[in-house]
């Protein structure tokens, strides 16, 4: 072994090659290029490549070495290139359409204000629970996150409850971002609503006004625990422990119910 070291060593010498023994490999410079030798193997590659080639002797791997032309990576870049161009137009598109199912085009479809007039005129000819508007319109009609939010506004109800809707819808989207949509466009729908629906009835009327600016945020919540303002802590505790029972997924409940109970009860228990 010790003879074959020698006879490669000889051979750089003698061919004037630049080498240096690093490990179990020869360092060595051809033709102004770097490469790896390794005499045990009968192994070469070039410096900052992959691919090892083969070669009988070390005469051998110096004349490959010297007419060695790396393969053209060209084609290889263009197609990585273009596979990442591609890659980013499918993120485009996914975000697009993510902020379209998020309703961060805040405007109503034309659409969805004539299928809103119509469930209306039913509701008042037949003197329907308002409630029965939004459970036809979700039932049969797909809905945007700004629609549903508008729905909220113009039913005077809590902003949780149209975050919880569209939570129900699959649609991830935060608390805060539903109360800014709501807090930004409350003015002009109501303003758009009273011009072309003339608002609601007297009596609906009356009722919101006195309505307290403390309860009608947490309209939604009262209605959770099943409980009227005001309360006492000691209503509020007992309605808590009774919808906890009943909405308990160990005692029939669901964990989504269970969950609007907690929320309800940690918020009510702040004002």
């Amino acid at each position: 072994m010790k003879k074959d070291w020698r006879n490669v060593e000889k051979t750089f010498l003698e061919l004037g090659i630049d080498y240096e023994l690093k490990d179990w490999l020869y360092w060595c410079k051809v033709n102004d290029r770097e490469f790896y030798y390794s005499p045990q193997k009968g192994k070469w590659k070039l410096k900052g490549s992959r691919a090892w080639q083969q070669s009988e002797s070390t005469v051998d791997f110096i004349n490959q070495a010297k007419n060695y032309s790396p393969p053209d990576r060209t084609k290889y870049q263009q197609k990585k290139t273009s596979k990442k161009s591609n890659s980013n137009n499918r993120k485009k598109k996914q975000s697009t359409r993510t902020k379209n199912q998020t309703g961060n085009n805040y405007d109503l479809r034309e659409k969805f204000l004539y299928r809103f007039e119509q469930h209306l005129m039913i509701q008042r000819e037949r003197n329907y629970k308002v409630g029965w508007i939004w459970r036809s319109l979700m039932s049969s009609f797909k809905l945007t996150v700004a629609e549903i939010c508008w729905m909220s506004v113009v039913f005077d109800y809590s902003p949780w409850w149209a975050y919880y809707q569209i939570k129900n819808l699959g649609i991830h989207i935060s608390h805060e971002e539903v109360f800014r949509i709501i807090d930004s466009n409350r003015n002009h729908w109501l303003r758009y609503f009273k011009s072309r629906w003339g608002g609601w009835n007297e009596e609906q009327s009356n009722n919101s006004n006195k309505s307290t600016n403390k309860t009608l945020p947490h309209k939604y919540h009262l209605e959770v625990l099943q409980l009227s303002f005001p309360f006492t802590k000691e209503e509020l505790k007992s309605a808590y422990r009774i919808k906890s029972l009943e909405t308990h997924p160990d005692t029939g409940g669901t964990a989504e119910a269970f969950r609007r109970v907690h929320d309800a009860y940690q918020i009510l228990s702040k004002i």
